[in-house]
């Protein structure tokens, strides 16, 4: 075989069946590529690999469950690394384009791949399930952390790719999105809620500018107050406020903090800066309770806006506020005449359906990039 141009890492514990049919057909999408795949078994059950694999295949026994960190065991020889959980199905044309992408860039330090519905919350950082990475740049962050287990860890690397002057390419257009099966059954939402909190609190302080530390740890709390009412996890919100001091002290202890500028561009608060009321109409609804909302809202206001609402599908926050703001319904929202819309706060395929919802009400943007504003055309 040529030389390895692409290694493929894939995570999974304790589902057999579904790693192996997930391998299985994602050797098949990438059978035209000098690939070489890593399977680890991160502290699950005796795993053995599947008949049928048409590529260098390694498989690495973890002895306990060492959370996404485990990645950092693999040694890829690509000059790329695919990142992938064992229930996500990647498309030929989607990697195809990823590494046309990285070609085309080669000072990034990897690119966004679309997951069908669903995304981070900020759209300059990827979906844990599948994302594609410059092994150099990797290597030079140093991979993947291991204060986190799970959920949290790839903002942690976004920040520090960021901090290291690199940047990821933003999320791939008119390719077959990665579908993520997310099998039902042993997610303990209490638990999930706990880690989010604490692991969020951990990733603020370590990683962002101190003005930047506090409303964005007041955003955490407020978000899933709401979120654990909603899943009746309630108990696993106040262990993860519980576990916030210590995630603070931790962070502290490792903090590498981003710069003020470097922050500003990944919370893409360098695009806000061009968003000034035009012609003295400065109402503006907001379409959905992303990261960075109180530093969002408060950078807004300072340039003029009139925040009348925040428009939500999430019924966790529909009739509450944020600070002071009422939290209204999409419905609502479109209802709402001569008034500005703000798109871009949430992952890309949301803010998609956002501005074709608005679209259809007779709304255009009227500037280009991630945030866009819409305006109701007469």
């Amino acid at each position: 075989m040529d030389s390895i141009e692409l290694s493929i890492i894939i995570l999974t514990c304790h589902r057999i069946d579904r790693c192996h049919d997930s391998l299985l057909h994602n050797q098949a999408a990438l059978a035209h590529r000098a690939c070489e795949w890593w399977i680890i078994n991160n502290g699950g059950t005796d795993f053995s690999l599947p008949d049928g694999l048409t590529q260098p295949t390694h498989l690495l026994q973890m002895p306990t469950n060492l959370g996404t960190a485990a990645r950092n065991k693999a040694q890829p020889n690509g000059r790329y690394v695919l990142m992938l959980d064992d229930d996500a199905y990647i498309e030929q044309e989607t990697i195809d384009s990823a590494i046309r992408e990285m070609e085309q860039n080669p000072g990034a330090g990897g690119v966004i791949l679309p997951v069908e519905g669903e995304g981070c919350l900020l759209q300059t950082v990827f979906h844990g399930c599948a994302v594609l990475f410059s092994t150099p740049v990797l290597n030079i962050i140093n991979g993947y952390p291991d204060h986190y287990l799970y959920y949290g860890e790839e903002y942690d690397v976004a920040f520090r790719m960021t901090a290291a002057n690199f940047h990821m390419r933003p999320t791939l257009q008119d390719v077959p999105s990665v579908r993520h099966v997310r099998d039902s059954g042993g997610r303990n939402i209490d638990h999930i809620m706990y880690r989010l909190i604490r692991n969020n609190a951990y990733c603020w302080i370590r990683c962002l500018p101190w003005r930047e530390i506090l409303p964005a740890l007041l955003d955490t709390l407020h978000r899933y107050n709401h979120v654990s009412r909603k899943e009746k996890a309630r108990a696993g919100f106040w262990r993860g406020v519980r576990a916030v001091p210590y995630a603070l002290w931790r962070g502290l202890r490792n903090r590498s903090p981003m710069t003020q500028q470097q922050f500003e561009h990944i919370a893409m608060f360098n695009q806000l800066k061009e968003l000034r009321p035009i012609n003295g109409s400065n109402e503006l609804i907001l379409c959905g309770i992303g990261k960075f909302m109180r530093s969002t809202i408060q950078r807004l206001q300072q340039q003029g806006w009139n925040i009348i609402a925040i428009a939500e599908t999430n019924p966790s926050f529909l009739e509450t506020k944020l600070r002071k703001i009422p939290v209204i319904t999409k419905e609502e929202a479109l209802t709402k005449t001569n008034t500005w819309i703000l798109t871009g706060l949430l992952a890309a395929p949301a803010n998609r359906r956002w501005i074709n919802e608005f679209k259809k009400k007779n709304y255009e943007p009227i500037n280009n990039g991630e945030i866009q504003i819409l305006k109701p055309m007469v």
